[in-house]
């Protein structure tokens, strides 16, 4: 899986590589493409962490029975001003998501979300763009997902506003529009409580399963707790995202 990331190729899908392939094959089969990232891609390292599938439609349509995780690198991030090639990706796809900055490391399993929320020190509105870099994507199992980082790529970080916030995360109405010239099209809306029904319990499982999984988390990382709304593909135009009171984010698609 590596190689193929490396070349540019489609992903292999465990699925059919492994027959019966597990959830804990998978598991560690992502383990291992992300060490091979972090041991051969210089000046890589681990900027945070995301949450997939954390809708029960999504849950559903791939066979798992829960969400899932993976891991951000730090050449992922896309900076100010920076368009997004399309043509340099297989499947590039768009998602509107809620971030947290550790504001302090995490090294043993939290409690609660009362303990949780004393941990973070920043919300942030994110974009995700997976990269659905298989080469039949009409045969997509979990196993696939989970063992290809869930299908982690890059993103885009909004500016963060300090905790606390006094405002309602799950209540904050999220949407999305498209243009290659005005007007604008809304192509995706949603709610924080879209992952896992509860943004704050979202945040607690992700930062408790990557902690069960190996992973140190640590001051300053980030973490993403999953689509609101749709995972739709990307097309070139013009985004605007407005996550209400948490902020916008704005974003070119080229060819």
């Amino acid at each position: 899986m590596y190689k193929a990331w490396i070349a540019g190729q489609p992903f292999p899908h465990i699925s059919q590589k492994i027959a019966g392939a597990t959830e804990q094959q998978a598991a560690i089969a992502q383990w291992l493409f992300v060490q091979q990232h972090l041991n051969n891609v210089k000046g890589s390292k681990i900027s945070g962490f995301k949450a997939g599938l954390t809708s029960l439609a999504g849950q559903q349509k791939f066979k798992v029975d829960g969400a899932i995780s993976g891991t951000l690198f730090s050449k992922g991030k896309i900076e100010n001003g920076e368009n997004i090639q399309l043509s340099a990706y297989r499947k590039l796809m768009l998602e509107t998501e809620i971030g947290f900055v550790l504001g302090s490391d995490i090294d043993k399993p939290v409690n609660n979300v009362n303990d949780l929320k004393r941990l973070i020190s920043r919300v942030i509105p994110v974009i995700e763009l997976p990269n659905l870099a298989f080469k039949n994507l009409n045969n997509i199992t979990g196993q696939d997902i989970v063992a290809s980082n869930a299908i982690g790529n890059r993103y885009i970080l909004g500016k963060a506003l300090p905790m606390p916030i006094n405002f309602s995360l799950n209540e904050l109405s999220i949407k999305l529009e498209y243009f290659t010239e005005q007007p604008r099209t809304v192509i995706n809306q949603g709610k924080g409580s879209d992952a896992l029904g509860n943004q704050w319990k979202a945040l607690l499982w992700l930062v408790n399963e990557r902690l069960k999984s190996g992973y140190h988390l640590t001051q300053g990382q980030f973490l993403i707790t999953g689509a609101l709304g749709k995972m739709l593909p990307a097309k070139v135009g013009q985004y605007h995202a407005d996550f209400g009171q948490l902020g916008q984010i704005d974003f070119t698609v080229t060819k």
